[in-house]
């Protein structure tokens, strides 16, 4: 149902080629997953499966890819969607209503579909995905992790036979994982085709039917996942864990660094996300903080950085309590959505000069680049690089291993904790298991209100 046949591809105005001559397939109710370190072109693949290379993103494209055996370059890319659907790493890309239940909605009113059943079809999607209680919600009030379960949502809203998911879990926490694991089984028992792109590998242990591994754009290994258990491969490319374990560290006692005391804070009108909550995060650590979708920690990470005001709550540095502006003065935070934040010409001058730090984390070879020109995982360890060359105090992260591989995973890890012997404090808001585990010193379990 998805067949790439010696597909090798060129961006516009690169001499490089993204791919070179990859050919894979995926059978009818097969799941398969395609990995391997960031930049390596899993993306591109992506691309040339949905049809975006070559009807939106031009470039030199050799080989061909057919969809339920359709030449996708043979028909126009409205006509491949009907039948195959993608989740982007960016969930706002693919979004076009304002409000939630919409954006659910659209699709099949626009086929004229009974608003009865329309009706119906939400609720069972928004039931799964467990987003009922942001139905009435603006896309843009959602955390990154609930537009992207709104995004797949919309997805399967068509049905068709045919999914890529590009890094499908990067914003999701443990259990909304679990949940989309369970999902994928159904739709593969339903006989889907579903290509997985993704650097996170332990949930898949029991969904994936094949592996695909790629390297300098060729696909240099495939097999079964069990391929996966081998030690000497996961290093040779660049992989993350093939399990991850089920214990959490907790904090420790706290002496110096970041405290908040008796927070609260609610949007308008809206139920508090936070009432009389404290917390403090010690300096020299890099501290984990974790939780459900929407729990409020994207929203605690612009309360700690001063972008937000509290309606009550004193923010406390080494005992010196401080306002929003010194906060803002004294913090650097790292956006899940790194296109927001940079902006410079350059990846040299994102940096402000600093060779040395790109060198740190395999960028130097990009330092000429224009920064929305890289990858996902590039474009992440960027932001890192540039909120860290500024020498704040504290450094707040915002889901900062998404669109990491494993060897810059542990790269970003080893980054932050020279960082934290500066005496700052580190502070990772992360669903990342792997991260928390092989990175992290102390961790924080975010709960809702009740």
């Amino acid at each position: 149902m998805i067949d790439l046949k010696n597909i090798s591809y060129a961006y516009p105005f690169q001499n490089e080629k993204a791919l070179n001559d990859v050919s894979l397939q995926v059978h009818k109710g097969e799941v398969v997953l395609l990995t391997g370190e960031s930049g390596c072109g899993k993306s591109t693949i992506a691309k040339v499966t949905n049809g975006l290379i070559p009807h939106y993103f031009k470039g030199d494209l050799q080989g061909k890819a057919l969809i339920n055996q359709i030449n996708s370059s043979d028909v126009e890319i409205g006509e491949i969607s009907q039948s195959l659907g993608t989740l982007f790493q960016d969930p706002e890309q693919q979004f076009f209503c304002n409000d939630v239940y919409s954006e659910l909605a659209f699709a099949d009113e626009v086929r004229g579909v009974d608003p009865k059943l329309i009706y119906e079809k939400v609720a069972r999607l928004s039931k799964l995905f467990e987003i009922e209680n942001v139905l009435d919600s603006s896309i843009y009030e959602l955390s990154e992790g609930e537009k992207q379960k709104v995004a797949l949502a919309s997805i399967i809203v068509l049905e068709p036979n045919c999914l890529v998911l590009d890094e499908p879990t990067a914003n999701l926490s443990p259990e909304a994982t679990e949940n989309l694991g369970k999902e994928i089984l159904r739709l593969k028992k339903d006989g889907f085709s579903i290509l997985i792109v993704d650097h996170r590998l332990y949930w898949l242990s029991e969904i994936a039917d094949r592996v695909l591994v790629m390297k300098n754009g060729e696909v240099v290994m495939e097999g079964a996942f069990s391929i996966l258990e081998s030690r000497n491969l996961r290093t040779k490319y660049g992989l993350r864990e093939y399990c991850v374990p089920s214990h959490h560290k907790s904090n420790a006692t706290f002496s110096s660094g970041l405290e908040v005391r008796n927070l609260s804070f609610g949007y308008g009108k809206k139920p508090r996300i936070f009432t009389n909550y404290s917390v403090s995060m010690q300096a020299g650590k890099v501290t984990a903080i974790r939780g459900a979708n929407g729990v409020g920690k994207t929203t605690f990470s612009r309360l700690l950085t001063g972008l937000l005001k509290a309606n009550t709550g004193v923010f406390l540095l080494d005992r010196q309590e401080l306002s929003p502006n010194m906060l803002l003065s004294k913090t650097s935070l790292v956006l899940q959505n790194m296109d927001h934040q940079l902006y410079s010409r350059t990846v040299i001058e994102e940096v402000e000069g600093n060779m040395e730090l790109l060198k740190r984390l395999r960028l130097n070879n990009f330092s000429q680049r224009h920064p929305q020109s890289l990858s996902g995982g590039q474009k992440q360890r960027l932001a890192i690089a540039s909120a860290i060359c500024r020498n704040p105090e504290v450094i707040i992260l915002d889901e900062p291993t998404s669109g990491l591989d494993g060897e810059n995973m542990r790269i970003i890890g080893d980054l932050l904790r020279v960082e934290a012997e500066k005496n700052k404090v580190i502070i990772v808001i992360t669903h990342d298991l792997e991260f928390i585990d092989k990175c992290c010193d102390e961790q924080i379990l975010m709960k809702a209100e009740k």
